[in-house]
């Protein structure tokens, strides 16, 4: 995990410098904590992400009836 937001930002400056993307669009999966019962996102790939660091900003959450999971995008 300590190695993400590296792992990240370089797979970001690929994406950008050799696939010709206008645009990058990040699912991230919210999961159940077991202490708080709740859907939750992991806070340090969502911190990892952020506008100050890597440009990603919320757009919108996504509920899914059929799985019951949830998803931000990004």
């Amino acid at each position: 995990m300590a190695m993400y937001p590296d792992a990240l930002k370089q797979l970001l400056e690929f994406i950008w410098q050799k696939l010709n993307a206008d645009t990058i669009r990040i699912d991230l999966y919210h999961f159940a904590l077991e202490a708080e019962g709740q859907l939750k996102a992991n806070a340090e790939i969502k911190e990892a992400l952020v506008m100050k660091k890597l440009g990603f900003k919320w757009k919108t959450l996504i509920n899914d009836p059929e799985t019951g999971g949830r998803y931000q995008v990004m």
